[in-house]
């Protein structure tokens, strides 16, 4: 466990000097990069390709007190991973995301490319859509557009199995997002339910605070 720690440790150390990919022995780390011309953080596009273990993306904390509309967040609750998913949308890119109000660890499981044409659709659509699929609603800790999924499929628990319905929700909000693109044939694609369960999931932490918070918590465990 120490040797862990350590390993961590350096790997903090190492990437408050470096901006690009870093790697170790037992872990490769890659970060996002901040657009300054929309204010979003941008993923690279090959995060998700398997050959990394931890995405460093990093929040702008003075952009956090204003309301940014070049981001999106749609979520659902679930109770599979003690937290919730987020369709995340941007004029860069859209892609999914757990997140937690615990120490539960976050990841990132889809990414693809986006325009700045698709997503004013996209964001337009959801503005004026009256179904009672997703709902607008303002929090005070968020600091763009946000949904809530209001027709997400819930897991449950049968003979000691959860039933996982992240790739049903998924593929429905996609579908929803998908709509105002079909006319000028921009759809966005998305993988099977089989690609995407193969897909390698990447361990998530907003920034090198949050990565220090948890080797503390390791600590003391």
């Amino acid at each position: 466990m120490k040797a862990t720690i350590l390993i961590i440790l350096v790997l903090v150390s190492t990437m408050l000097t470096y901006s690009q990919v870093v790697e170790s022995d037992s872990s490769k780390i890659i970060n996002s990069q901040f657009d300054s011309l929309y204010k979003v953080s941008v993923i690279p596009d090959n995060a998700l390709q398997g050959e990394f273990d931890l995405l460093v993306t990093s929040n702008n904390k003075d952009l956090m007190k204003k309301l940014n509309e070049n981001r999106i967040e749609i979520s659902w609750t679930s109770y599979y991973i003690d937290g919730r998913y987020i369709l995340v949308i941007t004029p860069r890119q859209i892609y999914l995301r757990s997140n937690h109000d615990n120490p539960n660890p976050n990841y990132l499981y889809w990414l693809t490319s986006n325009t700045e044409g698709q997503y004013e659709l996209i964001k337009h659509h959801l503005a004026s859509n009256k179904s009672n699929i997703i709902h607008n609603y303002k929090s005070k800790k968020s600091s763009c557009l946000t949904y809530f999924f209001d027709k997400a499929s819930e897991e449950k628990y049968e003979r000691d199995n959860w039933t996982n319905k992240r790739y049903d929700n998924f593929q429905t909000l996609m579908n929803l997002i998908n709509k105002p693109l079909l006319e000028s044939g921009e759809k966005i694609s998305i993988p099977s339910q089989k690609e995407f369960n193969k897909t390698k999931i990447l361990r998530l932490v907003i920034d090198i605070e949050e990565l220090q918070d948890q080797i503390k918590l390791i600590k003391i465990e």
